[in-house]
């Protein structure tokens, strides 16, 4: 079998069915396709898995407003995997989820299936009074008996 070795003025070497960028940056114009002949998506990867070693994957939105981190640890090597709030000052760790499986809002260190540091909205409507459950300073759950400031704060009270 003969392979057959091809080099292109722009840095790039093809060996059989492999691509590699000799240095810098590869850019497509168009699909990639890992796996498919036929991508419908700017990375299109079928039948395999992606793998993001101590790294992240970054969301950001058109015009860069937002972006949101997908990463594997709260701190390096913990097995946490956390979303990141990466436009607010600082960074903030929106959702966290532990090697036990807990499940944290608003806080990196959940001890609970699912714990959340703030109010939780119910139902359809804006966070108003006797609509948010929140903890009171006890540590009891209630619900807000005004509607919340600025802050998320309100006059919790204990559910009885």
């Amino acid at each position: 079998m003969k392979r057959i070795i091809m080099v292109c003025t722009v840095g790039l070497l093809f060996i059989a069915s492999n691509l590699y960028a000799a240095s810098g940056d590869l850019i497509v114009n168009g699909n990639v396709g890992i796996g498919t002949t036929s991508p419908v998506e700017k990375l299109d990867v079928a039948y395999g898995h992606i793998k993001i070693t101590e790294g992240y994957l970054k969301l950001k939105t058109t015009g860069g407003s937002r972006e949101w981190w997908i990463a594997d640890a709260v701190n390096v090597n913990d097995g946490k995997f956390a979303i990141y709030d990466n436009t607010a000052t600082p960074p903030t760790h929106r959702l966290v989820i532990d090697t036990n499986g807990n499940v944290g809002i608003g806080t990196t260190t959940p001890n609970a299936k699912l714990q959340v540091k703030g109010s939780i909205g119910i139902g359809s409507h804006l966070p108003q009074a006797n609509k948010v459950l929140c903890w009171t300073s006890t540590g009891l759950i209630g619900f807000c008996a005004s509607a919340m400031d600025a802050s998320g704060a309100c006059s919790c009270y204990q559910i009885e």
